[in-house]
């Protein structure tokens, strides 16, 4: 018989009210690469029970062979259509988790293609990314289509694909 034994560490990064989430570490296997995933808004999880976007990430970032992973979002609060336009504290956290990240998997989805103040918001933080491109990635599917979330059922397997930042911003232009 044989028993195996994980630790999974949580811990979250919130403003002082616990209304908004600047990040969620959760580290699995410290021997192993970091990953940081940025996503739209931050969802219900807790640390302890994870909501179904945060088991995809888990779920593909243990396949990919990651051990540790920081999620941060366009938006800190779960509701981006009320949260002020600027938010100084998540950028600057987006920033240093970025700068330890091994990759950055950004993955907020097409809602920038509909609403004006998500693509704004990403273009505040395509900002704060420029200096970070080598390590910065995509989820496609199959067919090679870019920029998924993690919760749209074509992409629950992740394929991940490098960008230029200019793809999301060209894009954001020629609307």
């Amino acid at each position: 018989m044989n028993t195996i034994k994980n630790t999974v560490k949580t811990e979250i990064v919130c403003d002082t009210t616990n209304q908004k989430r600047y990040c969620l570490h959760i580290e699995w296997d410290k021997t192993k690469e970091r990953a940081c995933v940025i996503m739209l808004s931050a969802g219900k999880t807790n640390g302890i029970s994870f909501d179904h976007t945060t088991n995809y990430v888990l779920e593909n970032l243990v396949r990919l062979n990651y051990g540790c992973v920081d999620i941060v979002n366009l938006f800190a609060s779960n509701d981006y259509t009320s949260e002020v336009s600027s938010d100084d504290e998540n950028r600057k956290v987006i920033s240093k988790v970025c700068k330890d990240a091994h990759i950055i998997v950004f993955a907020t989805g097409a809602t920038y293609r509909t609403n004006k103040r998500v693509k704004n918001r990403q273009n505040e933080i395509l900002e704060i990314l420029k200096e970070h491109e080598s390590i910065l990635h995509c989820i496609t599917d199959e067919d090679g289509q870019k920029f998924y979330h993690p919760l749209c059922p074509k992409v629950r397997k992740w394929n991940l694909q490098k960008f230029d930042i200019k793809e999301l911003t060209e894009e954001n232009t020629n609307d």
